[in-house]
């Protein structure tokens, strides 16, 4: 049976280590991201460098401008898709169950035409992440299939893919140099 006493006493728990102090300086503050944001900013502002608004509106641009860059991955997906299905049937059968695309090849090469004229201001292509090299690739992807057989092999339902191509690659120049000579 047990004492009155060892009931009394309290149990002391095994093997924990008493609590740190800290004895340099105070914890730093947490803050939160848009707190951050605003901290660098203001200290980018300091430094000479150009300040960047991080606003709601722009906030908005970039998931907007995220959402345009999926929509452009997946069109070039489907695109790819399509171009390998059609090859690969070819060479299983001798003959085609699939052409080479023609007109589906014309609407994908519009989407970057279309994200361009939605971002045609630099400085908003500028706040999301990699738009302009993005609408270089796939504009690019599409003018080098859609090139070669509207030139050699007479499919003149390539030629509208081949204009929205250059269009865009012309659009992203024009609009950088405009951008510049305002500056």
């Amino acid at each position: 049976m047990a004492d009155e006493s060892d009931a009394a006493s309290p149990r002391q728990p095994r093997n924990v280590r008493p609590a740190r102090v800290r004895t340099r300086g105070q914890r730093p503050p947490r803050l939160s991201p848009k707190a951050v944001r605003s901290a660098r900013a203001a200290q980018e502002a300091a430094q000479g460098a150009p300040q960047v608004s991080f606003s709601h509106a722009s906030d908005g641009q970039q998931l907007r401008g995220d959402r345009y860059r999926y929509l452009l991955l997946a069109v070039c997906m489907l695109a790819f898709v399509r171009v390998a299905l059609s090859m690969a049937t070819r060479r299983i059968q001798g003959e085609a169950l699939l052409p080479l695309p023609t007109w589906e090849w014309d609407v994908a090469a519009v989407t970057p035409l279309l994200v361009l004229f939605r971002y045609r201001n630099p400085a908003l292509r500028e706040q999301v992440f990699q738009l302009e090299s993005h609408l270089r690739f796939f504009s690019g992807f599409y003018l080098f299939y859609a090139l070669p057989f509207a030139v050699f092999d007479g499919r003149w339902q390539l030629w509208p893919a081949v204009i929205f191509s250059v269009s865009v690659f012309a659009g992203i120049w024009h609009t950088n140099k405009q951008s510049g000579n305002h500056d």
